[in-house]
């Protein structure tokens, strides 16, 4: 039909020129007319369409409208049966069986009330050890051995994250262990802080030492700590946010400066930390002050780090 239509068009044309037609009868023939009859059967066959349309929504509603009143005829309210009908079942008996006993009355249980933080705990032990593990199980066991060889009065914690048991280890050598849930506490505060903050409950001592699997004991501590915290010496390292954090240790520490050599502390396997600071600072109180998420978009991801967390 198109070539049909483009070849009546064409013969057209020749004979508009044949007759000396101008231009302009020549562009009303082969643009103008097309545009007409498209103008046309858009027309025809739209309103066809709308008409079916119509058609089909009023027969949609004729249906929807029988359906209901047919299904109000169907249906009877509740109380147009007789009790009668509603117990069509009759009930089982069995000869001989036992009656069953009466429900019991609802009791008002009270719900137990939320454990408070720890008060300040009594030392019982100068040093505690707090071993941060995972795997390595021979440098675990190494460890703990020499720990108990130096420190032979000193409690030892192990926290494993979701890694190896060490129960056994623990069974055999006088120590606590706990398997935690896997939380790469490392690189999250919350699970780090809380498990830190368990240890010192457990141990009760008036220090804790932090160790992990590549640190070694070789004897005695020779210089008993004086601070709150202590960690290996970093050269020459800062953070940003400085005044956020101070303004927060000023609400417990009026007039707190965190220094330079403050900041040069690293708080990594090898670190020790007053069991009354603990206590404080990494409570989950404590921890829910701390604005997350200005920290992380003012500052890196290193933020989120164990260390630099606490």
């Amino acid at each position: 039909v198109g070539s049909t239509f483009s070849f009546w068009l064409d013969g057209a044309s020749m004979a508009a020129r044949r007759r000396g037609g101008s231009g302009w009868s020549q562009w009303l023939i082969t643009a103008l007319l097309p545009m007409i009859l498209g103008m046309l059967a858009l027309y025809y066959w739209g309103f066809r369409t709308i008409r079916v349309a119509e058609r089909g929504s009023s027969r949609r509603q004729d249906g929807i409208a029988a359906a209901s009143e047919s299904l109000s005829q169907n249906l009877a309210s509740v109380e147009d049966v007789s009790p009668q009908e509603l117990n069509f079942v009759e009930p089982l008996e069995l000869p001989g069986a036992p009656e069953l006993p009466a429900a019991p009355e609802a009791v008002e249980v009270e719900e137990p009330a939320m454990p408070a933080e720890a008060p300040p705990l009594e030392a019982s032990a100068k040093y505690g050890f707090y071993l941060h593990v995972y795997a390595d199980p021979a440098a675990v066991i190494y460890q703990v051995r020499h720990v108990k060889k130096h420190f032979p009065d000193s409690p030892i914690y192990i926290m494993s994250d979701g890694g190896l048991d060490f129960s056994a280890l623990c069974k055999q050598e006088g120590c606590t262990f706990v398997l935690c849930p896997p939380a790469n506490d490392r690189w999250h505060p919350w699970p780090f802080f809380r498990r830190l903050y368990d240890a010192a409950v457990s141990l009760k001592a008036e220090y804790v030492i932090m160790l992990e699997p590549d640190n070694t004991i070789h004897g005695y501590i020779k210089r008993p700590p004086t601070a709150d915290a202590g960690g290996l010496f970093v050269d020459g390292r800062s953070f940003g946010q400085g005044k956020y954090v101070e303004r927060l240790a000023r609400e417990r520490v009026p007039g707190f400066k965190w220094s330079k050599k403050s900041m040069s502390s690293g708080l990594c396997g090898g670190a020790y930390f007053r069991t009354e600071a603990i206590l404080d600072a990494f409570s989950d109180e404590t921890m829910m002050k701390l604005d997350w998420n200005y920290l992380g978009d003012r500052g890196s991801k290193e933020i989120f780090s164990s260390d630099f967390a606490m």
